[in-house]
């Protein structure tokens, strides 16, 4: 019988893109420009299936808790869907390694509200390599996020370096803040897209958001959220964080951002990461916004002025390696293809999508590298 979600031999387009086979697309994905389009729904659901890799998208309010980093969410109902329990329902009978593995396949995790694409491994080996090739920062990992505030044109692109200390935050999971002296270094690259007010006036001022483009150069805990609040307060906005942050925004702007989004407003719109053993090209997943956010910003006016000054300013001096596509996030536009090579073994994938030479050292590195995670397994 055959798994619900996925499609072994799924023709998206009845032709091959560039190396990528015409199997690459499972019924949740189809292909566009040579980019896997990750649709997102109200339901998990699998858009690619090939090599021992099938891609998830995971909505908000579902959780991913992998063993040993206990980084659920206490702030979250307890009935919240686990993606581990859809995995092994969906997929198990065509994976069994899902049934077999404590993590249930999943090579990474997204915040319990954060929707996007999550990766997982359909074998032991492909689930060792890919762990590896994630430490090694082989990924290029981006989200979209709307902050509160209105983030100056000149401050619209730029590095995020401050560091990041996780500790257990008794009764609500963990939180994470800004510490020099604990924290681990952590970098996040930034891009101001659009600037937004409120169609409303509330006691005479106007409300302002900026959506925002991030990447991730290291992975802590919460870190897009807490290094965007604490760019917010270097800025002296008045209110420091993303819109429905539960955990780092008071509770009363939680719950006046209730009117405009049910949700935390981040959402990871590009995965691209090198194949298992380096079959083909790296695989370039990209999932436009959902519905629920979209109508979010359908909520508010755009401020245009700013938002031409924003890309202005960030053609000048860019912070990630390519530009906002023309359609725009409002109408489900998505970003556009960083030129990533796949992995050989003269040039590995940096994080920012360009090739670099393998130093002599780095293999013997990534045999470390691959002997630490399958030690973990």
């Amino acid at each position: 019988m055959r798994s619900a979600g996925v499609r072994p031999k799924a023709e998206a387009d009845g032709h091959s893109h560039a190396g990528i086979d015409k199997d690459f697309a499972a019924p949740g994905g189809r292909l566009q420009n040579r980019l896997l389009i990750c649709e997102p729904r109200k339901e998990p659901h699998a858009a690619v299936d090939q090599n021992g890799i099938v891609v998830v998208y995971k909505p908000a309010f579902w959780t991913v808790t992998t063993p040993g980093n206990g980084k659920e969410e206490a702030t979250i109902p307890m009935k919240a869907p686990r993606i581990q329990r859809w995995l092994i329902n969906n997929l198990g009978e065509q994976y069994p390694f899902l049934r077999e593995n404590p993590r249930a396949g999943l090579v990474h995790r997204l915040d319990v509200q954060t929707s996007g694409p999550i990766l997982v491994a359909t074998n032991a080996d492909t689930m060792q390599e890919m762990r590896c090739n994630l430490r090694q920062k082989m990924w290029y990992k981006e989200y979209v996020a709307l902050m509160h505030g209105a983030v100056p044109p000149k401050r619209a692109s730029g590095v995020l370096n401050y560091k990041l200390f996780t500790q257990r935050d008794r009764g609500y999971g963990w939180f994470t803040e800004v510490n020099d002296a604990k924290g681990e270094d952590a970098q996040t690259r930034y891009e101001a897209l659009e600037a937004y007010r409120c169609r409303t006036l509330e006691k005479g001022s106007t409300q302002r958001y900026t959506l925002m483009r991030v990447q991730l150069i290291t992975g802590r805990t919460h870190q897009i959220r807490v290094h965007l609040a604490e760019f917010a307060r270097e800025l002296g906005l008045q209110v420091r964080g993303i819109v429905g942050d539960y955990k780092y925004l008071p509770g009363e702007q939680v719950k006046a951002d209730r009117r405009l989004c049910q949700r935390v407003f981040l959402h990871a719109q590009k995965l691209h990461f090198p194949p298992p053993a380096n079959r083909g090209p790296p695989f370039r997943v990209t999932c436009p916004l959902p519905v629920e956010l979209r109508k979010a910003l359908a909520k508010l006016e755009k401020d245009e002025r700013t938002t031409a000054q924003f890309k202005e300013n960030v053609k000048k001096e860019p912070a990630l390696p390519v530009d906002y596509d023309s359609g725009g996030a409002a109408a489900g536009g998505t970003l556009t293809s960083p030129a990533m090579p796949g992995p050989t073994t003269k040039s590995r994938c940096r994080a920012d999508g360009k090739a670099v030479v393998v130093a002599a050292g780095t293999a013997k590195a990534r045999r470390k590298c691959m002997r630490k995670v399958g030690n973990k397994e």
